[in-house]
């Protein structure tokens, strides 16, 4: 974070479903969880995590559970979204034992004053939907011409672009596909974002 904090979002439980689970996921399984913490290393021992927003009695929690998620850091933009982090991906439940997975397509943007919003736009929701999406790779694009935006680049094949200051204006969308697709799915891989250097 901007004030040297670590965030970490998100994670996984063992539980029994709830009452309101029944009709979608019967049975007991894995599910993510919607919990945010900061971590301050400049606080006092045993102190250094605490849930984020505790400071306004009401911890921030996020509008999905997720697990796995990736969390991205935006930059300096004139769109008032500075410094603010958008979480993307996860997955919400494991519906034991059938093995599906349901994953959390609809990103999130944290502000340390008010917690977690969705985006204002149902085109927000991710355009691909698979059964593994571990360890999703999402990189804050430093400059050029889709400077500020956000590279989505794992684990499938096909690499996006997701610019969060789309308006609603009919040209564009928040995700638009980048290059053409690999032939590999890059499952439990890893991403660098290298300089990006004049042609």
């Amino acid at each position: 974070m901007a004030d040297g904090k670590i965030m970490m979002a998100g994670g996984i439980k063992a539980a029994d479903p709830t009452p309101e689970d029944v009709p979608h996921y019967p049975t007991p399984g894995l599910r993510g969880i919607n919990y945010t913490y900061i971590f301050d290393p400049f606080s006092a021992p045993g102190q250094e995590w605490q849930p984020a927003g505790v400071e306004t009695g009401k911890p921030f929690l996020m509008g999905d559970d997720r697990f796995y998620p990736t969390l991205t850091q935006l930059g300096v933009t004139p769109q008032g979204f500075e410094g603010k982090i958008v979480v993307m991906s996860g997955w919400i439940v494991d519906d034991d034992p059938h093995g599906t997975w349901i994953l959390a397509r609809e990103p999130q943007y944290y502000d340390e004053n008010k917690g977690w919003s969705y985006f204002p736009y149902s085109q927000a929701t991710q355009p691909f939907n698979g059964h593994f999406e571990y360890y999703p790779s999402a990189h804050l694009i430093p400059s050029g011409p889709n400077a500020g935006k956000i590279f989505y680049c794992l684990p499938f094949k096909q690499s996006w672009i997701f610019n969060p200051y789309w308006n609603g204006i009919p040209n564009g969308g928040y995700w638009q596909p980048l290059g053409s697709a690999r032939n590999e799915y890059r499952l439990n891989g890893t991403s660098t974002m290298l300089p990006l250097l004049p042609p």
